[in-house]
């Protein structure tokens, strides 16, 4: 959801977010447990215009090429076609 409104995020590398952001495309992972590096990518987002403006436009490109209604739709109508022929 934050992707898709254009919200960079910043995730722990071990999470299950760490399989939807993209590292440094649109958002950022965290080292597994390092709370440390974690604050310090928030603070850059926060801080860095340039890199925010990048990271928001390529997460809202992600989540409408990736999950948006009719992608998802296609999927389920995909997976039950399937399902329903085997």
């Amino acid at each position: 959801e934050a992707l898709a409104c254009g919200t960079p995020v910043v995730a722990f590398s071990n999470s299950g977010l760490a399989t939807v952001v993209q590292d440094r495309k649109t958002g950022l992972l965290a080292p597994a447990f390092d709370t440390l590096a974690f604050g310090q990518l928030v603070a850059e987002i926060l801080s860095n215009e340039i890199l925010r403006l990048s990271l928001s436009t390529a997460a809202q490109a992600r989540a409408q090429s990736d999950w948006s209604f009719g992608v998802v739709a296609s999927q389920y109508q995909q997976a039950y076609r399937t399902i329903l022929s085997e």
